[in-house]
């Protein structure tokens, strides 16, 4: 069958999109999900759609109500207490322009706090194989073990590895307790196995039977705060270089002025998988295999930035470790294209 393996999120307990499948079958895709959440969120204040013509004046908002005579402050505390439904929040917003103006800090709030909530950002993150028998040296700290077993005992979940008991230790410390115990608090959020979500949903929209004015502004604030992707809105200025981080080790690999955020997401999956286990479906040598499985960043905190935000330029303790992962890659990209299409190479690992 071969090794599946299992983004996960130490800090937060969660897995992004449970089971991916072989890493052979996922590692060249192209998707940027992964940098989507371990970038910065974005304060996106100051935003909204443009109204049209037609919809700035219609023939309710024209008479005005006892709502639209409150005071600026009392709408904005009423939008603020819709804050946790974001449909009440739109219908609130959409009842005229003078709405849509005052709720527009509190949707762009709404937008922020989500961001937020799923950022990963300087979070402890490993892509875990199925086969593992161990976890990285000190990532489960008696803090953790203690919330994992709890969370365990409470949901009474189902361990589904070989090793792992249902009489799980707080106290123990060998490492095949300590993988199994992850394993057993992640079970619950394995839902869709072999299945990566390709985007980060926010506000569900698509779900909701919503009259077409309503959707036509929530598909375009949702297209502003998702669509274009936090990385786009990252890239200051043309010559700005990506830069992922490791705030662990204080080491980073960055890319070329004028780059794209392409191969990012290999390079970091080259660092953060870990098993006991060298099956990882995918044609190298076994040394390769063996340095795959011990990614020197499994269980790190790291997140993605841009070099005019990176606040350490100037220090020394921060190593530039690029150049071996890119020569890492290299390998890996050449193996691969034994019988892919000529161009294979330059496609997985664009401009540097």
């Amino acid at each position: 069958m071969g090794q599946l393996w299992t983004l996960v999120n130490v800090d937060k307990t969660k897995t992004l999109g449970g089971s991916w499948g072989k890493l052979g079958e996922f590692f060249w895709s192209p998707s940027k999900e992964v940098l989507d959440r371990l970038s910065t969120p974005v304060n996106q204040y100051g935003w909204a759609p443009k109204l049209k013509s037609k919809d700035k004046r219609s023939p309710a908002a024209q008479t005005a109500t006892l709502l639209t005579k409150l005071p600026v402050e009392l709408l904005q505390a009423i939008a603020k207490e819709l804050i946790d439904d974001f449909i009440d929040l739109m219908s609130f917003s959409l009842t005229c322009a003078t709405m849509w103006e005052v709720a527009e800090g509190v949707r762009s709030l709404y937008i922020r706090i989500k961001l937020q909530h799923k950022s990963w950002k300087g979070t402890r993150i490993l892509f875990l194989g199925h086969y593992a028998r161990s976890l990285p040296q000190r990532l489960l700290t008696e803090e953790d073990k203690e919330k994992l077993t709890e969370m365990i005992e409470i949901q009474k979940f189902k361990s589904y590895c070989n090793e792992a008991s249902d009489d799980v230790s707080v106290n123990s410390n060998t490492s095949e307790s300590s993988v199994s115990l992850l394993k057993d608090a992640l079970e619950k959020e394995c839902l869709n196995p072999g299945v990566a979500t390709n985007r980060l949903d926010l506000f569900d929209i698509m779900s909701y039977d919503l009259p077409k004015a309503y959707r036509q502004y929530c598909l375009e604030l949702w297209r502003f705060s998702c669509g274009r992707t936090v990385l786009s809105l990252l890239l200051t200025t043309p010559k700005d270089r990506w830069i992922l981080r490791n705030l662990t080790k204080k080491e980073f690999v960055i890319k070329s002025e004028g780059s794209t955020s392409s191969g990012l997401t290999q390079a970091l999956f080259s660092l953060i998988c870990w098993s006991d286990d060298s099956s990882i479906s995918m044609a190298c040598d076994e040394s390769d295999a063996e340095r795959m499985i011990r990614g020197p960043w499994a269980g790190d905190r790291i997140d993605l930035t841009v070099y005019s935000l990176h606040e350490h330029k100037n220090n020394p303790d921060w190593k530039d470790i690029t150049n071996e992962v890119l020569a890492f890659l290299q390998r890996l990209a050449k193996d691969a294209a034994e019988g892919e299409d000529e161009g294979f190479i330059e496609n997985v690992l664009p401009f540097w």
